[in-house]
C-alpha cells in the first residue's frame, strides 16, 4: 500500500529507489569481529528517532561528564 501511494504521489521511480537504498544500506556492515549499528539504514525508515529502555539505563555516565570534565571539578567547588 505504501509504495503503491508513493508511485502515485511521487512516480513510479520512488519505490524502486527506497527499496535499492534500503538494500545497499543494510549490505554495509563493519568487519565481522565488529557490531554494526546501521545507522543510515535507520535513518532511512525513520527509526532513529525511537529511544528504547537500552538508550535509556546503559549504564554509561552522562555525556555532559564526557565532553566537560571541569564541569565536575566546578561542582564539586560549589557544594561546599
Amino acid at each position: 500500500m505504501r509504495d503503491y501511494t508513493l508511485a502515485n504521489v511521487y512516480g513510479t521511480h520512488m519505490p524502486i529507489r527506497l527499496h535499492l537504498e534500503k538494500q545497499y544500506l543494510s549490505s554495509i556492515q563493519r568487519p565481522p569481529h565488529l557490531k554494526s549499528h546501521m545507522i543510515a539504514l535507520e535513518t532511512l525508515l525513520n527509526k532513529d528517532f525511537d529511544l528504547d529502555f537500552a538508550d535509556y539505563l546503559n549504564g554509561m555516565q552522562p555525556l555532559l561528564a564526557l565532553t566537560d570534565p571541569d564541569r565536575s571539578l566546578y561542582e564539586r567547588r560549589s557544594e561546599t
